[in-house]
């Protein structure tokens, strides 16, 4: 193994470079909509889950 391999074996490149290289079109951004309803479904299955732990908690 030449020092290049091993460099490239710890030191991978950054991501951004290699999206370039395979020629990939960018992540799209996503619309202010999705990210209301994607922060409205966070929030109730935190909320599921603390009520539900404190329900077991509290049953036992």
């Amino acid at each position: 193994m030449d020092p290049d391999e091993e460099f490239m074996m710890w030191f991978p490149p950054p991501l951004d470079e290699l999206e370039e290289e395979e020629g990939e079109p960018p992540p799209r951004k996503p619309s202010p909509t999705e990210m209301i309803l994607w922060k409205f479904f966070c929030y109730i299955m935190i909320f599921y889950c603390i009520m539900s732990g404190l329900l077991f908690l509290f049953k036992r």
